[in-house]
């Protein structure tokens, strides 16, 4: 008996462990959000944020999956198990993807163009100094570079739905460098303005520090002071079980100084200021 009990105890050792489940997460190549090549590699905001998730998540094991928006939008779309973060909320998103709690806010997206073209657009600025961009796409003449499949929040989305197909949009596909390749396309002459976020306006200018032509902004009218930033996951039971994940672990380690790094890592001192005011109101722990 003593014998056929060791012998058994002997094939249970020797079976072959089961295989840890393979989580994929997005990997862009989108600074500052996802910095994926050059000697920076890693330090993006979400690749910070995504890196301390997966370190309280050792049972799967973690990957990352290259990509661009509109494919990994796509793989999401069809079911299959990834995680992206950084992604904005829309109504078009919200058909097919989980959010999770969100872990990060980004001022919004501004519309970027020549200082030459900025006389162009008075009629269409309200009291504020921001620009009513609907109106100034369909009456201005001057041409409007965007990205397409990015969502630049509700108030800008909304405007560019109702301007689909006028020929003053120039739509570039969602490519990974889709806030600097608009702006580099303004500085060619390619397009008049564009709309990309200020973070994305920075890393350009250190790219190209001298431009042909100073580069101004202008606030989107309809825009909030921030924007909240989220990982999600496919409408799936597997998604539905990642996003839950997530959120406990974010509600967890909310203020775990290793997770919030790289939250202010791109920031002046203003920015973070003003980051680490919203995050305080974004708590999830405060709903609970």
């Amino acid at each position: 008996m003593h014998r056929i009990c060791h012998a058994l105890l002997l094939s249970l050792v020797s079976l072959p462990l089961a295989a840890a489940e393979s989580v994929s997460w997005c990997q862009f190549d989108l600074p500052p959000m996802y910095i994926a090549s050059g000697p920076e590699a890693g330090s993006g905001i979400v690749d910070g944020h995504a890196a301390f998730l997966m370190s309280k998540m050792p049972e799967f094991e973690h990957k990352w999956q290259y990509s661009n928006i509109a494919r990994a939008q796509a793989d999401i779309k069809a079911g299959n198990p990834l995680i992206c973060g950084g992604l904005q909320r829309n109504a078009e998103r919200e058909s097919y993807m989980l959010f999770a709690e969100p872990f990060y806010a980004s001022t919004p997206p501004q519309l970027i163009l020549p200082s030459s073209r900025l006389a162009s657009l008075k009629p269409w600025l309200n009291a504020a100094g921001e620009v009513k961009l609907s109106q100034a796409v369909s009456a201005s003449g001057l041409t409007l570079g965007i990205s397409s499949g990015r969502s630049y929040g509700q108030a800008i989305d909304e405007q560019l739905g109702a301007l689909r197909n006028h020929p003053a949009i120039i739509s570039r596909p969602a490519a990974d460098d889709v806030g600097e390749g608009l702006i580099r396309m303004m500085q060619l002459g390619r397009l008049d303005m564009a709309i990309a976020f200020g973070s994305e306006l920075r890393i350009y200018r250190q790219h190209y520090p001298n431009p042909a032509e100073p580069l101004v902004t202008l606030p989107i009218a309809g825009m909030p002071r921030l924007i909240p930033a989220y990982f999600v996951a496919p409408q799936t039971d597997w998604g539905r079980r990642m996003i839950t994940r997530i959120n406990a672990l974010q509600r967890q380690y909310w203020n775990d100084p290793d997770f919030r790094r790289s939250a202010f890592l791109r920031q002046d001192a203003e920015g973070r200021k003003r980051t680490e005011a919203y995050l305080r109101e974004l708590d999830p722990r405060r709903k609970r």
